[in-house]
């Protein structure tokens, strides 16, 4: 992508420097002073240094950003099930998606969703089960693979695909 480079190296001014995803000029992630919360970023275009539009401050750290549009967007935190609704132009949580029905195993140390798949074609988001018990490490601890379908414009869990036949290599 042609442009000009933005230069990181003069400051170190950040614990941690990651994006999830980015909208339009914006870029989504998590603040860099590593605490808890999503952030919305910009270039800016007479300084090339990045600035710090907005955030939103939550209790968790976020696990994956999908913007619909500049009014919707979704976003999950670790160790929990949740998915909630939020306004990227103005950073302000404007629901949450009830997913209670999703698939659960309360028997492990955390139930959480990893990643998330929108497909623009049937207006569905798709959500990865992660599920771990501590004892195994980093593993996923599931003899299938889960993924929850929820509709977009409704807000709401439809089901949860299983795929019994998942094999790790």
């Amino acid at each position: 992508m042609p442009g000009p480079d933005v230069d990181l190296t003069p400051t170190s001014s950040s614990q941690r420097f990651q994006f999830i995803t980015q909208h339009k000029e914006f870029l989504y992630g998590y603040p860099t002073a590593n605490e808890a919360g999503l952030s919305k970023y910009a270039v800016d275009n007479e300084t090339n240094e990045l600035v710090l539009i907005d955030e939103i401050p939550l209790f968790n750290f976020v696990f994956d950003v999908v913007i619909i549009d500049d009014e919707t967007g979704f976003f999950t935190q670790g160790a929990e099930q949740s998915l909630t609704v939020f306004n990227p132009t103005t950073m302000e949580i404007t629901g949450t998606v009830d997913m209670s029905n999703a698939q659960s195993f309360p028997e492990n140390d955390a139930n959480s969703f990893g990643a998330m798949i929108y497909n623009e074609q049937t207006g569905k988001l798709y959500l990865s089960l992660f599920t771990n018990n501590f004892a195994t490490a980093q593993f996923y601890d599931a003899d299938a693979t889960y993924v929850e379908v929820v509709d977009v414009a409704s807000r709401s869990w439809e089901k949860t695909i299983v795929h019994n036949d998942a094999t790790y290599t």
